[in-house]
């Protein structure tokens, strides 16, 4: 259980299964692989799974009142996983560091 405290998910599925999502994906959808469409105006992007965030957020800038969206959601989701991360810490420290009852020898 001490062990779970530490891992973070650090590829995309994993992430799904734990609740973590990026909040990029409210705006574009998957429609094949290498293609993505924007659900705001209907661009379709080529895309490479090392670039995708970066081209995706550059696209996303265009529209304005969507990106500020964005930037917000994204900074919430980094404060709670840093929240958790944090939590998730001293709950683990608490279990490690627990003071041993007092022996009488």
């Amino acid at each position: 259980m001490i062990g779970d405290v530490f891992t973070f998910p650090t590829n995309v599925k994993q992430q799904e299964e734990k609740g973590y999502k990026n909040p990029i994906f409210d705006y574009y959808e998957v429609i094949e692989e290498g293609k993505v469409e924007c659900r705001i105006c209907g661009c379709v992007m080529a895309y490479k799974k090392s670039s995708y965030l970066t081209n995706v957020a550059r696209h996303l800038k265009r529209h304005e009142k969507y990106f500020e969206e964005y930037k917000n959601k994204k900074l919430e989701l980094k404060t709670y996983r840093m929240r958790s991360y944090y939590s998730n810490l001293l709950i683990a420290s608490s279990h490690i560091f627990k003071p041993e009852a007092h022996i009488d020898i």
